[in-house]
């Protein structure tokens, strides 16, 4: 796997509202799914 340092500036302010927003709509896509039986498993 390849790893690529970039540094982003961004051009505006950002709140802290509008931030937390981006951030519950981010995670509200991702889904976790695990495989296992007891302490085993694998996430």
């Amino acid at each position: 796997m390849n790893s690529i340092v970039r540094s982003v500036s961004i051009d505006r302010e950002v709140s802290a509202g509008d931030f937390r927003n981006a951030m519950r709509r981010l995670t509200g896509g991702v889904s976790v799914i695990t495989a296992g039986l007891g302490g085993n498993f694998r996430a």
